[in-house]
């Protein structure tokens, strides 16, 4: 390495380029997506096998897409046409992606889980309708959900949920 590289690359490498002359760029960078205006909220997660999913939103379409690295490059899909940010990405215990995100004009919470090869909607009314929204599972297969609540939503705070299969 020398004084050209750094922790963004080697400033000596032409942009978009996977090779670095000096051999010192310490992070690769690939396209995922640029149809439209992509990339807002998004999030990002490993799946078992190390390989990168990324659920984010297109804008320009009121779109929420999920992009796997697969041997061919990147896989993109919508799962969700409709208005959503805060988007939350996570695996359940069966390493399959779920998608969280909120629902501004209804002012509710949605996850997204494949079923069947299409991506379902599930509304959950009763957790609170906070900022800042995420959402993971553990092991055993139980939602867990953090979120940010201030002024008319209740006391200020950062809270923890978790699902006891009746309610949060």
């Amino acid at each position: 390495p020398t004084d050209a590289c750094s922790l963004s690359g080697c400033l000596l490498c032409p942009e978009g380029s996977r090779i670095c002359p000096l051999g010192c760029c310490r992070w690769h960078t690939e396209t995922v997506d640029q149809e439209g205006d992509v990339g807002q909220q998004n999030s990002l997660v490993l799946d078992g096998s190390g390989q990168p999913l990324v659920a984010y939103v297109r804008l320009d379409q009121d779109e929420v897409r999920l992009a796997r690295r697969t041997e061919t490059g990147w896989d993109v899909q919508t799962i969700y046409t409709g208005r959503a940010d805060n988007l939350g990405l996570s695996l359940d215990q069966d390493g399959q992606p779920r998608v969280s995100f909120h629902f501004s004009f209804e002012d509710q919470i949605g996850m997204l889980t494949p079923q069947d090869n299409q991506w379902v909607v599930e509304w959950m009314p009763e957790l609170p309708c906070g900022d800042y929204f995420s959402l993971v599972w553990d092991a055993q297969g139980k939602p867990h959900a953090s979120y940010v609540l201030g002024g008319s939503q209740g006391p200020h705070g950062l809270y923890h949920a978790e699902f006891n299969h009746n309610a949060w």
